[in-house]
C-alpha cells in the first residue's frame, strides 16, 4: 500500500504557483526530456521523479535507474 500525502501530490503545482517549471516523471526514460523542458523554460524549476521503492531501493538488483 503506497502512502500519500497531499504534499506528494502538490509538488508540481506547488512549483508553479511560486513561478517555476513543475513536471511529474513516473517512467526513466522521461527523465531526460523533462529535465530538458525544465532547462528550456529558463525557470526554478522541480522534477519529481516517482519511483517503485520495491524495484528501486538499496538492497534491491537495480541498484539505479540508469542501467
Amino acid at each position: 500500500m503506497e502512502f500519500i500525502t497531499p504534499l506528494h501530490r502538490s509538488r508540481t503545482a506547488f512549483a508553479k504557483m511560486l513561478g517555476g517549471y513543475g513536471e511529474e516523471v513516473r517512467e526513466a526514460k522521461d527523465i531526460q526530456p523533462a529535465l530538458r523542458r525544465a532547462r528550456e523554460s529558463g525557470q526554478c524549476a522541480l522534477i519529481n521523479v516517482w519511483v517503485d521503492s520495491e524495484v528501486f531501493s538499496p538492497g534491491t538488483t537495480h541498484q539505479t535507474m540508469y542501467q
